[in-house]
């Protein structure tokens, strides 16, 4: 066993791990994979957006860096423009300094984008987004979706509001985790569904309400089945006001702690370990991923393509590839975060289509590259191979770019999400912490006594109007699309902020951590990313499978 060098705590590297580790010619990893995933998500803003101007043009546009950030910040015409080149900030080796001090001083000076996004229309207000159009305060949002509204990590979504990890489908509101499904509101867990509300782990289903576990199903409530009259009465009391609408979220909870869970959510896939994994084969501790083969410890991945050959990493998608987070089309990279159509490099920041480059920031292409300056292909190779020596003097080699670099507040990152800390904690480990909350208190200018509960009530005047949040009592508006949307649907306008919204489809999300289980039905020994103190009742496949309704 190793110990962590960032929580102390001990942790496996299997041979499997260290064949993985030799092929790639690196060192094993030095932290545990859950110390990982928090230093990946310390380098992710993904919800946070700020009002500050283009360091270019001197615009006014949304940026995940606020302005008090001391990086150069383009909008995305600016950056893109061939007026500027990132070689302009190119700079020697410095061998009687660490490595990440001097990218980071590179960072400082190297103009970065103002959202990391590309391929777009008309979605100025989306982060880790490609190919999408008229999406709006979403994050993660890929492959053709179309007008989406605060959603997180969609593909080849259109018109859905409030969704989390959705894949194939229309019309949504307020799902988690959900394929191929076609107006729904509060699913949880299923794919294939049509018409249905308030459902969870079902599939293949049209007009169920508040059941878990159904297959091939129509017209059920708490799993049992209505004629379509009675069916459509009960339904219409549910969606008769926001206070029925918002206790049904509580009522699906309570209904799914009566039910079996399967131990964990492996499909269509070979010899494979770990949690919501499809059509992948040979992976271990692998989580929410898609058309992997031969990966260890990968998480979120293969949305937008396939990944073979993968150790540690967090978004994206790649080949032979470690240690990377937002990586897209990734061949032989290691430790590179927001990275696209990129091989044979290593400690890439925000970098495309480059080739054999090293300790680079912001190069819209590149080739035999350290630390944005060009050499010749020989002088490269003497080059790397130095300052991989030196970073081992330093203690540097093998590890990941250190948090306290990163361009955020922690508090601001993913990692605040999965891994809270105290303001004091955080500086303590020498990482940031942004004073400054984001977000308006106190400029209320309509109470929700005030707000029609039937959105047929509700007239385009409350487009004008500012609300506060019930719960976090910060001020949010209404856009006329998302108006719009509700209106479509049939539902009333959320009384909470978008982020709250986000925070609670997040309680959702199981940790990609595997804990020692036993099926409540044969007792069979499990591995599940289901604590042992969470109350959910859980079965093996074989269990499961034969409670199904």
């Amino acid at each position: 066993m190793q110990q962590c060098m960032q929580c102390k705590k001990a942790y496996e590297i299997t041979k499997d791990d260290q064949k993985m580790y030799q092929q790639f010619q690196i060192p094993e990893s030095m932290i545990c994979h859950q110390c990982y995933l928090q230093t990946f998500f310390a380098f992710r803003n993904m919800r946070f957006f700020y009002k500050r101007h283009c360091d270019k043009c001197k615009r006014e546009i949304i940026s995940i860096y606020s302005a008090d950030k001391p990086y150069p910040v383009y909008c995305n015409e600016c950056f893109w423009k061939d007026d500027w080149s990132p070689f302009d900030y190119g700079r020697e080796i410095d061998f009687s300094k660490p490595f990440f001090e001097q990218w980071n001083e590179l960072a400082l000076q190297v103009p970065h984008p103002h959202m990391i996004s590309g391929d777009n229309e008309n979605a100025d207000y989306t982060c880790n987004s490609r190919g999408v159009k008229n999406c709006y305060m979403s994050s993660v949002v890929y492959n053709g979706s179309e007008d989406i509204y605060y959603s997180f990590w969609t593909f080849n979504c259109k018109n859905c509001c409030d969704i989390h990890y959705s894949y194939h489908s229309q019309l949504c509101y307020e799902c988690y985790h959900i394929d191929d499904c076609y107006n729904c509101n509060f699913c949880i867990q299923s794919k294939n569904l049509t018409d249905c509300d308030y459902c969870s782990y079902c599939n293949n289903c049209t007009n169920c309400l508040f059941s878990v576990n159904l297959r091939n199903k129509k017209h059920h409530i708490f799993n049992k089945e209505y004629s379509p009259e009675e069916y459509e009465k009960k339904r219409a009391e549910i969606f008769a006001n926001y206070e029925t609408i918002q206790q049904g979220i509580q009522t699906l909870h309570e209904f799914e702690l009566t039910t079996p869970h399967l131990f964990a959510k492996v499909e269509k896939s070979e010899q494979c370990i770990g949690n919501e994994i499809r059509n992948s084969k040979n992976c271990f501790n692998n989580f929410d991923v898609i058309n992997c083969e031969n990966c260890r410890y990968v998480y979120a991945a293969g949305g937008g393509g396939a990944t073979h050959e993968c150790i540690e990493s967090y978004g994206g998608d790649g080949d032979y590839s470690s240690h990377f987070t937002s990586g897209i089309h990734l061949y032989n990279c290691h430790y590179c975060k927001y990275v696209w159509d990129s091989r044979d490099s290593l400690y890439l920041d925000y970098c495309r289509n480059t080739v054999d480059c090293f300790g680079c920031v912001s190069l819209k292409q590149g080739k035999y590259s350290i630390l944005n300056k060009e050499y010749s292909e020989v002088e490269y190779q003497n080059l790397q191979k130095r300052l991989i020596e030196h970073m081992k003097q330093t203690g540097e080699w093998g590890k990941f770019f250190p948090i306290k670099y990163s361009p955020f507040g922690y508090n601001e990152t993913d990692a605040m999400d999965f891994f809270p800390l105290t303001k004091k904690q955080i500086q303590t480990n020498g990482w940031q912490w942004r004073d400054e909350e984001s977000g308006v208190r106190g400029k209320t200018t309509m109470q929700w006594s005030f707000v029609p509960q039937r959105i047929q009530d509700v007239d385009d005047t409350i487009l004008c109007e500012v609300l506060e949040c019930e719960t976090c009592s910060k001020n949010f508006k209404f856009i006329q699309k998302e108006l719009e949307f509700y209106r479509m649907k049939g539902l009333p306008v959320p009384h909470q902020c978008h982020n709250c919204r986000h925070l609670r489809r997040n309680n959702y999300v199981l940790p990609y951590q595997l804990f020692d289980r036993i099926c409540a039905q044969c007792q069979k020994d499990l591995k599940s990313p289901y604590a042992p103190t969470r109350p959910e009742i859980i079965y093996c496949e074989t269990c499961y499978q034969e409670a199904l309704y």
